[in-house]
């Protein structure tokens, strides 16, 4: 039997995931780059199951020199369905958005639920019953801060600047500002998850790499709905779909 190896490869991070013990991954993360030195990390006999924000046609090509079996998400898109799933949204959700909902929607089959998966983008998708409904996508937490850099002068706020400011008191109205920039983003984050609120959700669902974040934003405006933390969602769920694939050929190439 191969050693399964899980890779998300997002906007501009890339994740490797291998030994899964008592629910924790063995996970290693790098800065995406056109040399792929990260595959260095797998072995010949390792089987990668590949998420990717382009489909991960060129990782299979390196991987096929390389002699190492892999398959990628997209190899499971069909015009309306995946892996029996039917779905008109296929071909036009991304990889880790499908093989996410999926999992969770084969999960919780009764739930009314939002994930909202913090990273590069921020993307928020709603299973209703078992049933994807659809979703958004908007610009990630260090995304938008960086976007001050454009102002004249404005000054520089990092991720961990802001973490601090969520554990502390907000002033509704800033008198300076960095304060003033704190509160915007706040606002801005606090607008997606009062969302979920609104449409009726009972369950949130956070990963994703600033899935702590959103957890603290969350923790903080103390809404009454189930909160599942869950920042290494996409390789319990590329596990799952492996374990549960019905299309074997496709493992066969």
């Amino acid at each position: 039997m191969s050693n399964l190896v899980f890779i998300d490869a997002g906007n501009t991070h890339v994740s490797i995931a291998r030994n899964k013990v008592n629910n924790n991954w063995e996970v290693k993360k790098f800065k995406s780059s056109k040399e792929l030195h990260f595959l260095d990390q797998i072995e010949q006999d390792d089987l990668v199951v590949i998420s990717s924000v382009n489909g991960g046609e060129k990782l299979k090509t390196e991987l096929t020199k390389k002699k190492i079996a892999s398959v990628s998400i997209s190899d499971f898109k069909k015009d309306q369905s995946f892996n029996n799933w039917q779905h008109a949204y296929t071909k036009t959700i991304g990889d880790d958005g499908i093989i996410q909902s999926y999992y969770l929607a084969k999960k919780y089959p009764n739930a009314k639920l939002t994930l909202i998966d913090a990273g590069s983008f921020i993307t928020s998708d709603y299973i209703l019953s078992g049933d994807y409904r659809g979703g958004t996508i908007s610009p990630g937490i260090e995304l938008f801060l960086e976007d001050y850099k454009r102002g004249i002068e404005l000054p520089e706020i990092t991720l961990m600047n802001f973490q601090k400011y969520l554990q502390g008191k907000k002033d509704p109205y800033p008198k300076n500002t960095v304060d003033a920039i704190f509160q915007g983003v706040y606002e801005y984050l606090r607008s997606l998850v009062l969302k979920v609120k609104k449409m009726g959700m009972d369950t949130l669902v956070l990963s994703g790499g600033n899935a702590s974040v959103m957890y603290q934003l969350v923790k903080f405006l103390d809404l009454d709905i189930n909160i599942i933390l869950a920042p290494n969602l996409i390789f319990d769920s590329l596990e799952y779909f492996f374990l549960t694939k019905d299309d074997e050929e496709l493992y066969l190439q």
